[in-house]
């Protein structure tokens, strides 16, 4: 579970602005409006003056097959270097291998995973040239996370009159686990030395896994704690393989709070181990009261089963209560975050009166970014968004009260364009400002083309959560 993509209707603004001017491409031509403004107003243009301005009178067909050309080209080159011998994709090459105590060889843990993802290391085409049949395996020691770098293949290109070089496949590595090792030796002294039950932190919750009886337990780790500190820099490298756009984070700011969930094993010897599954990292900015998740990761093995959702509830009630955060943001969610956190978050404001299905077809309130901001600590661009959720699976069944709901929504693209006309900005000359408001006018009215499509594409995008909704509100 990760938390880093630019989600359709939801806004990537980690700040907590309750700005909204995500639906842009809900509004239909506006040329068939009578404008307000003649001057400065989007609906005074006709089709000949955005196409004049375009350069094109297909609109914005003509951007879409440069990019349909793009990816053609993209795919010819990549099946070409695949004709190669010595060449191989990325993502059929690695394997993660955690290597469990010798009675535990055959639980969830020991099962392998591959990665999601491989182009912050291996470039864009996330291909490695040089080898021929070349397999990369990660030996991990499932408790401090020590890594071995395990390279096996039938044959190394090595010839630098003909510019026929490997990648070093260990150099690439580096950046990412600055602390692995190529050694056999090392890595058996490393695991001969592994304390299995070793625990970070401090426990805050403990739970159950109906499915299989597993205990589980989060805890939030001290920031000063020089070994934690190690051990999460060892971790968080998994990240590049599953969130995209991953960064490694500054872990000498003393603003990072670090929650991580372990999972207890029994082991041979009576003992019970305990292993790190995934964690979350949380910073909080001091000044303004607010707090930002950044990273939300679990690991492949053990993603489906509701972790994540337990790992982000405790951490809305960490710092609602703990630290007395002002708002909760999220910096980039991607699309599966997304979705299990307006699910939560909906799971928690339903119990609201204000959120009932009267209430929210008369229109959005501030009664609801209160209730909802003593609930959960939910920003205010949360809010809206959840709004939306709530209203259409509410007005569904509605055809008036749907139509309703879409000329709501076409309101807050006006709003959108009044906001961006608003940011050209009274210094400009003349020249300068009809520059920017052709800019301003040609960006917003070629996505205004794209109503149907993206309509379905927002319909689509929260489906999860409407079922999730008639499922939640059917059980009460």
């Amino acid at each position: 579970m990760s938390a880093r993509v630019n989600d359709l209707f939801h806004c990537t603004q980690s700040d907590g602005d309750s700005t909204v001017g995500l639906y842009d491409f809900l509004s239909e031509p506006l040329a068939k409006k009578k404008p307000t403004d003649s001057s400065y107003s989007v609906a005074a243009l006709d089709d000949s003056y955005l196409n004049s301005v375009a350069g094109t009178s297909a609109g914005y067909s003509a951007d879409s097959d440069a990019d349909d050309l793009f990816v053609e080209d993209s795919n010819r080159h990549l099946a070409e270097l695949m004709m190669n011998p010595f060449t191989v994709k990325a993502l059929d090459s690695i394997i993660f291998q955690m290597d469990m105590p010798d009675d535990q060889r055959f639980s969830q843990f020991t099962k392998m995973f591959r990665p999601k993802m491989a182009h912050q290391i291996f470039g864009c085409n996330e291909i490695i040239t040089g080898y021929r049949n070349l397999q990369i395996t990660l030996n991990i020691l499932p408790n401090s996370f020590h890594v071995r770098l395990n390279l096996i293949y039938d044959e190394m290109l090595n010839n630098s009159r003909r510019g026929e070089i490997a990648d070093n496949i260990g150099e690439k590595f580096m950046e990412w686990f600055p602390h692995k090792t190529d050694s056999y030796e090392a890595y058996e002294d490393l695991k001969a030395k592994e304390d299995y039950t070793k625990m970070f932190g401090h426990n805050i919750v403990s739970f159950k896994d109906e499915t299989e009886k597993s205990k589980f337990h989060i805890t939030v780790c001290d920031r000063k704690d020089l070994d934690f500190l190690e051990f999460h820099k060892r971790f968080q490298g998994l990240i590049v393989f599953f969130i995209d756009a991953a960064s490694i984070i500054d872990v000498t700011d003393r603003n990072w709070y670090y929650f991580y969930v372990y999972k207890d094993v029994k082991l041979g010897d009576k003992r019970v181990g305990h292993f790190p599954i995934g964690f979350c990292t949380v910073y909080n900015f001091i000044a303004s009261g607010k707090v930002r998740i950044a990273q939300l990761f679990i690991l492949p093995n053990f993603q489906m089963r509701g972790l994540g959702t337990r790992l982000l509830g405790t951490v809305y009630k960490y710092f609602n209560a703990v630290i007395n955060a002002q708002y909760i943001t999220v910096e980039s969610p991607c699309e599966e975050f997304t979705i299990m956190r307006d699910k939560l978050d909906l799971q928690l404001i339903l119990n609201n009166s204000v959120f009932n299905s009267m209430n929210v077809i008369v229109g959005y309130s501030l009664k609801m970014e209160t209730a909802a901001k003593m609930i959960c600590k939910i920003c205010p661009t949360q809010i809206k968004h959840l709004y939306y959720i709530l209203r259409c699976f509410y007005t569904k069944g509605d055809p008036e009260q749907y139509e309703k709901f879409i000329m709501y929504m076409k309101k807050e693209v006006h709003f959108t364009y009044k906001k961006k006309l608003s940011r050209v900005k009274t210094t400009m000359n003349e020249e300068e400002k009809i520059t920017r408001l052709k800019r301003i006018i040609v960006e917003d009215c070629l996505v205004s083309r794209r109503i149907h499509n993206d309509v379905k594409k927002f319909l689509k995008s929260i489906k999860p959560q409407l079922i999730f909704l008639a499922r939640v509100l059917k059980e009460k």
